[in-house]
C-alpha cells in the first residue's frame, strides 16, 4: 500500500497550493504542514520516494515470505521425523514376536549343527581309533603262525613215522584201519576249526553285548575322548613264559599224553569263552558238535584199545607189575 503525496493528473503547482490552502483550512495546522510539504516537492523526488517504498515492502513481503517457507519446511520436517519415528516404533513392536521367533531358531539351528559336527567328528576318531589296533586280526595272525607251527611239527613227525625212525610204529596205508584213521583226522580237523568258530562267534557276540551295555551306560554320561582298544587286556602274553625243548622218548603212549593235555588246554580255553556267552541257542550248537566228535573218537578208541590189547607190550608189563 503506497500513500501518493501527488495531486491528480492535469493540476498545476498554483492549484496545488489552492488545493493544499483548502485543505488546511478545513483539516487543520498538521494537515496542512504535510500537503504543504508534498506541493514543494517535484515530480522526480514524488517517484523516488515511491519506488523506495515499493522496493521496501517488496522486499519485506519476500522476507516475510522466506520465514513463512522456512518455518513451514522446520515444522513439516518435524512432523515428518515424528510421524516416522512412531511409525517406526509401531512397526518394531509389532514385528517383535516374529522377529525373537527367527533369531531363537536360528541359534537353535546353529546349535543343533555344531552338536551334529561334534558327534560326527566324535564318532569318526571312535571308528578310526577302533580299527587302528584290530586285535582280531593280531590273535588271528598269531593263531594262524601257532597253526602252522603244529603243521610244520605234524609234517616232521610224519616224515618220521614214514622213515621208520621211531621203534614200534608200523604203516597204515595197507591196513584195513586207514579209513577209519582219515575219518579221524578230518573229525580232529574240523573239530579244531568248529573250535575256532564258535570262539569267533562268542568272541563277538560278547563284544556285542558289551557295547550295547556300554551304550546304555553312557546315556547321560559318555567317556570322551575314546580310550581304544584294550588290546593289551585281549593279547594275553605271559611275560614269565619261555620255550623249553626237553628230548621226549619215543614211545606212543607219550602222543597220548599230549593230546590229552592239548584236548585239556583247549577244553580250558573254551570253558572261559563259555562262561561269557549267555545264549542257549550256541551252547546247545556247541553240545550238538560234541556228541559227534564223541561218537566218532569213541568209535575209534573202542578200535585202537581193542588192537592195543593184543600187544605183548601189555602182557609184559603186566607179568612185571604182578
Amino acid at each position: 500500500m503506497l500513500m501518493h503525496f501527488v495531486g491528480p493528473s492535469g493540476t498545476t503547482m498554483e492549484e496545488d497550493e489552492k488545493s493544499g490552502t483548502e485543505l488546511y483550512l478545513h483539516e487543520g495546522k498538521n494537515q496542512s504542514c504535510k500537503w504543504s510539504l508534498a506541493a514543494k516537492l517535484s515530480w522526480t523526488p514524488v517517484h523516488l520516494i515511491d519506488y523506495k517504498m515499493f522496493i521496501a515492502a517488496r522486499r519485506i513481503q519476500s522476507f516475510w515470505r522466506g520465514y513463512r517457507v522456512r518455518k513451514l519446511l522446520l515444522q513439516r520436517w518435524q512432523a515428518a521425523i515424528g510421524i516416522q519415528c512412531w511409525w517406526r516404533g509401531f512397526r518394531t513392536r509389532r514385528i517383535l514376536c516374529e522377529k525373537v521367533g527367527r533369531r531363537l531358531q536360528g541359534m537353535i539351528l546353529g546349535h543343533f549343527h555344531r552338536a551334529a559336527i561334534r558327534i560326527q567328528v566324535l564318532f569318526r576318531g571312535w571308528l578310526v581309533r577302533k580299527f587302528i589296533h584290530d586285535v582280531r586280526d593280531l590273535h588271528r595272525m598269531q593263531s594262524s603262525a601257532a597253526e602252522d607251527l603244529i603243521n610244520c611239527l605234524i609234517h616232521e613227525l610224519h616224515h618220521i613215522k614214514k622213515t621208520d625212525s621211531l621203534p614200534g610204529v608200523t604203516s597204515l596205508r595197507n591196513a584195513v584201519c586207514l579209513s577209519k584213521v582219515e575219518k579221524l583226522l578230518t573229525a580232529m580237523i574240523f573239530r579244531f576249526h568248529n573250535g575256532r568258530v564258535l570262539l569267533m562267534v562268542a568272541n563277538k557276540m560278547s563284544q556285542r553285548e558289551e557295547y550295547r551295555s556300554h551304550f546304555r551306560d553312557g546315556r547321560f554320561l559318555t567317556q570322551i575322548p575314546y580310550s581304544g582298544p584294550n588290546f593289551n587286556g585281549l593279547c594275553y602274553v605271559r611275560e614269565k613264559d619261555h620255550m623249553v625243548l626237553k628230548e621226549v622218548p619215543r614211545d606212543l603212549r607219550y602222543a597220548e599224553i599230549v593230546t590229552e593235555y592239548e584236548e585239556f588246554q583247549l577244553h580250558e580255553h573254551l570253558r572261559e569263552t563259555h562262561l561269557r556267552v549267555d545264549s542257549r541257542n550256541v551252547q546247545r550248537q556247541i553240545d550238538h558238535i560234541n556228541l559227534k566228535e564223541l561218537h566218532l573218537k569213541l568209535k575209534f578208541c573202542a578200535d585202537v584199545i581193542d588192537r592195543m590189547r593184543k600187544w605183548t607190550l601189555w602182557s609184559s608189563n603186566r607179568e612185571q607189575s604182578i
